[in-house]
Formats: C-alpha cells, sequence, structure tokens
C-alpha cells in the first residue's frame, strides 16, 4: 500500500489545491481511500496521512463533505459568519484581532495567513505557477487563472437580477448594478463631482490635470 504524507497549514490549503505541500503540523490523521488516479493505476488503496495544523485532529474528510451540505458548525463569535472547519474559523478572527503574523521579508508587507504570504512574494520573484493551457499567459494564484480563463469560455457566472446582464467577476457585477439605483460612491477630490464607476471618475479627474 502506497503511503503519502499530507501536511496542512492553518487552513490554508483551497479547494482544488496540491496537498502535497505545507509545513509539518504536529499530529497525524491516517486517511484511507482509492481517490487518486496515481493509487487507482497502481491498483491498490493509498494512505493518506493527514496533518492536523491546530494541535488536535481534525476530520479532514468530514471537513470535505461540509463543501458539498454547506454544512458550517464552527461559528465566529463577533460577527456570526460559519466555517466548515475550526482553522478556518481560527484564521477568520485575525481579520477582527487585526494580527497579521506572516511578514514578506523583502518588503515588510504583513499578512494574516501563509497562504496570502506566498502568493504576495511571486510579486517579487516573477513566478507565476499557474498558467492557461489555451494561451500560455501565467498567474500567481489559481483564482486569476479560473477568472482568466472565463475569457476563453465565454463563462459569465456572475449575473445581474435586474437585467441579466453576465459578468466574469463579482466585483465587476457589483459596480454594474450600480446603474440600477441612485448610488454614485466615487467622488472627485478636486470638485466633490459623484459617479458610479471608478472608471468613469478617473475620466473626470483628467479635466483637472
Amino acid at each position: 500500500m502506497e503511503t503519502t504524507d499530507i501536511e496542512l497549514e492553518g487552513g490554508d490549503l483551497h479547494d482544488g489545491e496540491d496537498m502535497s505541500s505545507g509545513h509539518v503540523g504536529e499530529r497525524t490523521l491516517t486517511v484511507l481511500g482509492n481517490n487518486s488516479k496515481r493509487s487507482s493505476e497502481a491498483g491498490g488503496a493509498k494512505e493518506q496521512r493527514v496533518q492536523s495544523p491546530i494541535g488536535g485532529i481534525e476530520d479532514w474528510t468530514l471537513s470535505q463533505s461540509r463543501i458539498h451540505t454547506r454544512e458550517s458548525p464552527f461559528i465566529c463569535s463577533l460577527c456570526g459568519e460559519g466555517f466548515n472547519r475550526l482553522s478556518r474559523l481560527l484564521t477568520h478572527q485575525s481579520i477582527h484581532t487585526g494580527e497579521s503574523p506572516y511578514t514578506c521579508f523583502i518588503c515588510g508587507k504583513e499578512f494574516n495567513r501563509p497562504s496570502k504570504l506566498l502568493t504576495h512574494q511571486r510579486i517579487h520573484t516573477g513566478e507565476r505557477p499557474f498558467t492557461c493551457s489555451m494561451c500560455g499567459k501565467g498567474y500567481t494564484n489559481s483564482s486569476d487563472l479560473l477568472t482568466h480563463q472565463r475569457v476563453h469560455t465565454g463563462e459569465r457566472p456572475f449575473t445581474c437580477s435586474m437585467c441579466g446582464k453576465g459578468f466574469i467577476r463579482s466585483s465587476h457585477l457589483l459596480t454594474h448594478q450600480l446603474v440600477h439605483t441612485d448610488q454614485r460612491p466615487f467622488k472627485c477630490s478636486d470638485c466633490e463631482k459623484t459617479f458610479k464607476s471608478e472608471k468613469d471618475l478617473i475620466t473626470h479627474q483628467r479635466v483637472h490635470e
């Protein structure tokens, strides 16, 4: 039986990311399964040892099932937001405390989780490990690659409930929805004229140059 050590660091393993890297945890949870292409080709079950990041054994299999059931039993006492894993709740709470213990040794910028620090450091190194299979363009993180690929596929998962227009980013949808309201949140610092989009504000500010 093949054995693979998998280490989870502070809840920073994102869905769909490779679990083969991380820092050593304190305890080990052994999960048996034939859930990888490599193990099925070898014709046997693959043993996965998951390192718990929080000093106790966290049932990784159960937490993964909560993704599908949308169960979020770990609730933040400050804002009420729920999480499917205790480690993610602990990471979230740093938003309220302002704690940012992970510091970039190059520029000194601080982050509340190691995965954000890792992504940030790629700005300095120029590393672009996530590459589009269609055009070869590289990105520092998987989410930016996923968003980019929608340019090729035509997918527009964020749809306006008022007019049906679709967008590749949720931020684009939020900006668009201002068209349907009277809100004009972007204000010119020179003349205090307001606009519905940042793009319109930037265009306007050229008048003052």
